[in-house]
C-alpha cells in the first residue's frame, strides 16, 4: 500500500482533521475534541473524498477482527 494504507478499514477521521497519521489517531475515531480548525479541515477532507471517490460502505462500531 501507499503512503495513506493506514488509514484502510479505519475511521480515519481523527488523523484527517489533525493531518497526523500517528497511529494514536488513527486507532481513535474520536472528533469530539478537535479544534474548530481541525475540524474544518476533516471537513474539507470529507468534502474533496465526497466528490472524488463513491461509497462502498462504511465501517462498523467495535474493534476490527483482522
Amino acid at each position: 500500500g501507499g503512503g495513506y494504507a493506514v488509514l484502510g478499514g479505519r475511521d480515519a477521521s481523527r488523523a484527517l482533521g489533525k493531518m497526523d497519521l500517528d497511529p494514536k489517531n488513527v486507532d481513535d475515531p474520536r472528533v469530539d475534541d478537535l479544534t474548530p480548525e481541525q475540524q474544518k479541515t476533516l471537513d474539507n477532507w470529507f468534502d474533496k473524498m465526497k466528490q472524488k471517490y463513491p461509497v462502498v460502505g462504511t465501517l462498523a462500531k467495535g474493534k476490527s477482527k483482522l
